[in-house]
């Protein structure tokens, strides 16, 4: 029943965690759209001559949608993880300093792969906005073209 009642407790945790993890992430997101909007809205005419639309929308979204969720999940786990870690190393060394030794061991090789690992997903992640943003002006160039096709087929 113990076992039980820490497993209902830990869910419980867990849930509230990450119910308050989204509800920040997702204001912080408000507030970035809303100040990016007030700023494209104050950039000159030259600017939005230069700078396609589609560019700006698929970039500042992706780049906003990732901070949001650095906020309601990178820092959040990585809070977690120092608890966990820093706990779970006193114990360790506490009980038997060579097997925590031992144990601990592998703690800097995780570290460094998961380093490698998101340098590797932050480049490919640049490659996704440069082509999702090129995708993005094809298709609004398209769209735009259509218009204009239609419009001309209209006139007699």
């Amino acid at each position: 029943l113990l076992l039980l009642g820490a497993s209902v407790l830990r869910g419980l945790f867990t849930m509230v965690q990450n119910y308050y993890s989204e509800a920040v992430g997702h204001h912080i997101g408000y507030e970035l759209r809303l100040a990016c909007y007030e700023k494209i809205q104050r950039l000159s005419f030259s600017f939005h001559d230069t700078v396609h639309s589609g560019d700006l929308i698929t970039v500042g979204l992706l780049d906003l949608e990732g901070v949001r969720m650095y906020f309601s999940t990178a820092l959040v786990r990585m809070i977690l993880l120092s608890i966990l870690i820093g706990i779970g190393a006193y114990m360790l060394l506490s009980t038997d300093v060579l097997l925590g030794l031992l144990a601990l061991s592998f703690v800097p090789f995780v570290g460094w792969c998961s380093s490698v690992t998101q340098l590797r997903l932050r480049a490919t992640w640049l490659d996704l906005q440069e082509r999702l943003s090129v995708l993005t002006r094809i298709m609004e160039e398209n769209l735009g073209g259509i218009r204009v096709v239609r419009a001309f087929a209209a006139h007699e």
